[in-house]
């Protein structure tokens, strides 16, 4: 199943700069970055 959606240009960068330097889908590229942003907000804060 395939989804269309618009990423902002920061992003897109991201995922076509991820996508080549692991030769990977330009989808699992996007997926890796937002579990990477999921990992990060798992961690609580420190005050």
């Amino acid at each position: 199943m395939g989804t269309a959606m618009r990423l902002d240009p920061e992003v897109a960068a991201a995922a076509e700069h991820l996508r080549r330097k692991h030769h990977i889908g330009l989808g699992e590229a996007v997926n890796e970055l937002a579990r990477a942003g999921l990992a990060q907000k798992k961690t609580p804060a420190r005050f």
